[in-house]
This record gives C-alpha cells, structure tokens and sequence, in this order.
C-alpha cells in the first residue's frame, strides 16, 4: 500500500514537469523522501499492522507534498495538490470515468 501511494504521489510530481521543465524531480531524491517519511513514523506497541500501514500512508503524503511545495510557485501548489488527490481518489475507486472526464475535459454544456 505505501509504495502504490509513493508511485501515485511520484509520477504526479512528474507531471509538474509538463507544467515548468524546472520542476524536474530525480526519482533517487524522492526515494529519500519517500523513505525518510516512513522511518519518521512513530510505533506504539499496541499498534496492530493496519493502524501502523494507515500512519504510513498519512506521512508518505503529506511529508512528499510538503517537501515538493517548498519547491513550486504558489499557483502551481494547488494544481499539484489536485494531481494529487484525485490520482490517489481514482486509485480508490473513488472517481469513476465519467467525473474525470469532466474535470480533464470540462462540462459538456451543449
């Protein structure tokens, strides 16, 4: 689970690079990323693997999207929030074909 969330995260960082060639990323520094947010997570001893997997997917995402904001113009933060969000929500299931076609290709209002 915490690696699909890494290659969900990655390759929406990859994109930025559509919008500004500077926002270029090398995937060796966001492995270290990546694997600096799961070593910083904190284990309690009455943490079942489900609790341990969920606090590993909070900081994968947020520790990566902060990181990679500090980096990126503020206009272009929100868009990456976006690529974010709705990569992990098609990936859950959570939006299906025809949402995303109207938020890639706009409202049909004919």
């Amino acid at each position: 689970m915490s690696a699909t969330r890494g290659s969900l995260i990655y390759f929406s960082i990859v994109e930025l690079s559509l919008i500004d060639s500077m926002y270029q990323n090398s995937l060796v520094y966001v492995k270290k990323l990546f694997n600096d947010s799961i070593k910083s997570v904190k284990r309690r001893a009455d943490d079942s693997h489900l609790d341990l997997i969920g606090k590993h997917l909070t900081a994968i995402t947020e520790q990566l999207f902060r990181k990679i904001c500090v980096g990126l113009f503020d206009a272009h933060k929100l868009i990456f929030a976006f690529l974010m969000c709705t990569r992990i929500q098609k990936h859950a299931g959570l939006i299906n074909f025809s949402e995303w076609s109207v938020f890639y290709r706009g409202a049909d209002l004919s």
